[in-house]
């Protein structure tokens, strides 16, 4: 029998009819989850909820809050003579993955005064959260700063903020979904970045498909009272700007956007101690990550005075540095694959992060710094920055757990790694050099009782 006539008995056989029949099914689930994806319909998001909670109760913990490599000691390199003065804080993960520290430490690497962090001690009835954000595993600090009398105020982020004294006591929580960062004002007051996540459809906000995050401002009274808040994502339509919230979407007939659309993730006052440019006394600017965007408003007006868009890629952290600039943490995220901690970020072995400087009166940036000779550094996640008095930058390269100095032309003169173990780092989410009033001689005047 010839070969033709070997086909034409299997294309007249039931395997023939199966098979073809098999090819048109795969070929239907195939379309059929196209489409659900592209239309964000039944079950897309019960789908991605089964994979979110999965990465954040197994494969979470492992690769982003651990970090594996050797490095010889907690400070590796130092010339205290060329440092800026003072102690540093850090907020970071401590040996058992799950908890937070935050330390007080010298120039050494000795721990000066520390608080270990334990959510469930501070929260240990969270009714103003859903069920998946109480369950889920890490609950760990974002957004931390020292009030003048040593109390610590923090944000278990998206999930609480909170106020301790020196001993680690609760002088008050605010139940709000408080993230990211707290700004601590003169006043004693703070701006913090908050959020709502909506489970039905809002219709202010057509072709959000829930569950989809709002991003909010709070004002925070040392008291631990929302004296005011407002929403960034209604702010940007007010200012004509309501294509932003839309980026996230990529296709091409669909304008359809889901859960994490702008990331707010920094806010920041410009000061009465610098004189006015483009930026005035009281603006404030924010960090949209997920959309490359920082933007100063009056917020008196809510109306936006300057706005960057795309000139940063997956920024953190931007700073006022005069009246017309900016610095910006810009993480700089090209990696083909997910940063994997597990094997020492092998393939982040060729990605940079900077501190992009950008002028706001020419639009542009200046500048990209990419840590001189202390040897380039890389986080995609977190990272901050901080321009010290004698010059110096302060640099948190945050998913590596390292913090350090650099002198204005580039030199290393001190190098800070949060070592949980042999082999083993842990994630600092913060870290600032502190002003010189809070030295040793404060923490030791706040001694706590032995637990």
């Amino acid at each position: 029998m010839n070969w033709t006539a070997r086909l034409m008995r299997f294309v007249r056989s039931d395997a023939f009819a199966l098979t073809v029949s098999g090819l048109c099914g795969a070929l239907l689930l195939f379309a059929a989850g196209m489409a659900v994806a592209r239309l964000n319909a039944f079950p897309y998001r019960q789908i991605v909820a089964v994979i979110d909670d999965v990465e954040d109760n197994l494969h979470r913990p492992l690769l982003w809050s651990l970090y594996r490599a050797d490095v010889p000691a907690t400070v590796t390199t130092r010339d205290e003579a060329r440092m800026a003065p003072g102690l540093t804080l850090v907020s970071a993960f401590n040996e058992s993955h799950d908890g937070h520290d935050v330390r007080i430490v010298a120039p050494d690497g000795e721990t000066v005064h520390e608080w270990r962090i334990n959510w469930n001690e501070i929260w240990p009835n969270p009714d103003h959260l859903p069920p998946d954000a109480r369950d889920q595993y890490q609950k760990h600090l974002h957004g931390v700063t020292l009030a003048d009398n040593g109390d610590l105020i923090f944000n278990f982020t998206e999930l609480g903020m909170t106020r301790v004294d020196p001993c680690g006591a609760v002088v008050w929580r605010l139940p709000r979904r408080a993230h990211h960062a707290i700004f601590p004002m003169e006043d004693g007051s703070f701006w913090v970045p908050d959020m709502i996540r909506h489970e039905a459809p809002v219709a202010t906000y057509p072709n959000h498909v829930p569950p989809f995050d709002e991003f909010l401002l709070l004002h925070v009274s040392a008291d631990g009272e929302v004296l005011r808040e407002f929403s960034i994502n209604q702010m940007l339509i007010d200012n004509g700007l309501h294509g932003l919230l839309y980026m996230s979407q990529i296709a091409e007939q669909y304008t359809t956007v889901t859960t994490d659309t702008l990331h707010l993730n920094d806010v920041d006052v410009f000061p009465e101690s610098m004189p006015e440019g483009v930026f005035k006394h009281g603006d404030i600017m924010v960090s949209l990550r997920n959309i490359n965007t920082i933007l100063v408003f009056d917020p008196a007006t809510l109306r936006i005075r300057w706005i960057s868009v795309g000139a940063v890629l997956r920024q953190h952290d931007p700073d006022f540095d005069d009246g017309d600039t900016i610095s910006v943490f810009e993480n700089n995220v090209l990696m083909s694959e997910p940063f994997d901690n597990a094997n020492a970020g092998a393939n982040a072995a060729d990605q940079r992060s900077y501190i992009t400087t950008i002028s706001a009166r020419e639009n542009r940036v200046l500048r990209r710094f990419d840590g001189g000779r202390g040897g380039p550094f890389f986080t995609d996640l977190m990272g901050n920055h901080q321009r010290l008095p004698n010059g110096n930058m302060f640099i948190v390269e945050a998913r590596r757990g390292r913090a350090f100095e650099v002198t204005a032309d580039g030199d290393l003169v001190w190098d800070y790694h949060n070592i949980l173990e042999p082999g083993l780092l842990g994630a600092i989410s913060f870290a600032e050099r502190l002003p010189e009033k809070f030295d040793r001689a404060f923490f030791a005047a706040r001694t706590c009782p032995a637990s």
